[in-house]
């Protein structure tokens, strides 16, 4: 059996119980909305999270790429700094080697050369022989006359001799003459002068014209002065000289014996002399038919000769004596 409340206190309780049904339904509507929220929330945490792991992912892709990159360009870099040196090395080997052998071919062909055959021809085409001129020289308007030959010397003895050798003749005399005499000064311009080691003077009554001498003329012409001091007989020496020309004709020899001494330590001649079974003598001996490589004198005396450079040291010596008149007048 049921118990069935009075009215009053159903009604009593029955509200109560409709009070605490509202309350229950209330609460599991805070709970949902509160859940909601923190799954809102979560989600939004989530994406940031998300956004945030791929802003990294995708600035440490950027960085990756760019020092994949700058180490792609310095692997270059160092490539081509490396190929450019090698590249500069090789060519200097190639032309070192290039000499190396050009000199020992032609040590080669000294074997091959004979007493008889006083030069070697010379290979044309812009410079004779080698291209280059081994020696740091001094500026000299010269030279670009300067061509290279090797060329065998003679000895100068038991017949094999040079034109310029043998007891004086009249011929002798204008070998000699010949090879120097009226060659040696020249006329060179304001342009060429002014990268002399030493000044120069004007020529006068010339615009552009500058005096200078090559100095081998100079050479060969002391080399004859002592040549002829060696035959008084034919050329007379210091014969019928006053004192003082004595005096100057010693000094101009002696000068000249020194001039050439400071060449020959100058230049310092570093060319080879072999020994070899001598057949006259049937023993070893010094062979003086050595390889030189030589400026090619014939081509220097001729570019000399050209009638706009050429310019004689008499006629200079008119002009200066004309310029010291006018002055005086």
């Amino acid at each position: 059996m049921g118990i069935t409340l009075p009215k009053t206190l159903s009604r009593m309780f029955g509200g109560e119980e409709k009070d605490i049904a509202d309350y229950e339904s209330l609460r599991r509507r805070d709970s949902d909305a509160e859940s909601q929220n923190t799954l809102r929330q979560e989600s939004v945490n989530n994406d940031d999270s998300e956004k945030s792991s791929l802003t990294g992912y995708k600035e440490a892709q950027e960085y990756a790429q760019t020092s994949r990159a700058w180490q792609r360009q310095t692997i270059l870099q160092w490539q081509m700094a490396t190929t450019i040196l090698a590249s500069l090395l090789a060519l200097v080997l190639l032309c070192w080697t290039a000499r190396e052998l050009e000199v020992r071919r032609g040590s080669a062909a000294n074997c091959r050369w004979k007493p008889d055959v006083p030069q070697i021809d010379a290979v044309h085409g812009g410079k004779i022989g080698y291209d280059f001129d081994p020696r740091p020289d001094v500026y000299s308007p010269a030279a670009e006359a300067t061509l290279w030959k090797p060329v065998v010397f003679h000895n100068g003895f038991h017949g094999d001799v040079t034109p310029w050798q043998g007891p004086p003749s009249d011929d002798v005399d204008r070998r000699w003459e010949e090879i120097y005499t009226g060659v040696g000064v020249i006329k060179i311009s304001a342009e060429e002068a002014a990268q002399l080691p030493n000044q120069t003077l004007p020529i006068p009554e010339e615009d552009d014209g500058y005096i200078v001498g090559i100095e081998v003329y100079h050479q060969l012409h002391c080399l004859d002065i002592i040549r002829r001091a060696l035959y008084p007989d034919r050329y007379g020496g210091d014969r019928n000289m006053s004192p003082n020309q004595k005096i100057e004709y010693w000094i101009h020899l002696e000068h000249c014996i020194d001039n050439l001494r400071q060449v020959l330590v100058c230049y310092s001649d570093i060319s080879i002399i072999p020994w070899k079974i001598n057949d006259r003598l049937q023993k070893e001996f010094p062979d003086a038919h050595t390889v030189h490589m030589c400026r090619d004198f014939d081509a220097l005396t001729e570019w000399m000769l050209q009638p706009s450079r050429h310019f004689p040291q008499e006629k200079y010596q008119a002009r200066v004596d004309a310029m010291h008149a006018r002055e005086r007048q």
